[in-house]
């Protein structure tokens, strides 16, 4: 789903692109919080790799929702890439 959203002239013109990439991350964050998207997804979505993503988590005072099963399994699918 994309969503369009209308910035008053006067507010743009004194935050200009940077109130759109706060919008994203404040919309990302919620997601991430409710258990609508992963750590990888956030990432992706916001132009990050799953490091960046992690620490800009961290920044913000959220916990990462990774679990060691999901580190064994990223681990697995690296190693197996890797093989081929």
């Amino acid at each position: 789903m994309q969503m369009t959203l209308t910035i008053p002239e006067t507010i743009f013109k004194q935050t200009g692109r940077e109130i759109a990439r706060e919008l994203l991350e404040r919309a990302v964050l919620e997601a991430y919080r409710t258990g609508a998207i992963s750590v990888g997804r956030l990432a992706e979505i916001l132009d990050l790799s799953v490091d960046q993503a992690l620490g800009f988590l961290k920044a913000r005072h959220i916990n990462s929702q990774l679990t060691v099963e999901d580190i064994d399994e990223g681990r697995k699918t690296l190693e197996a890439l890797l093989s081929k």
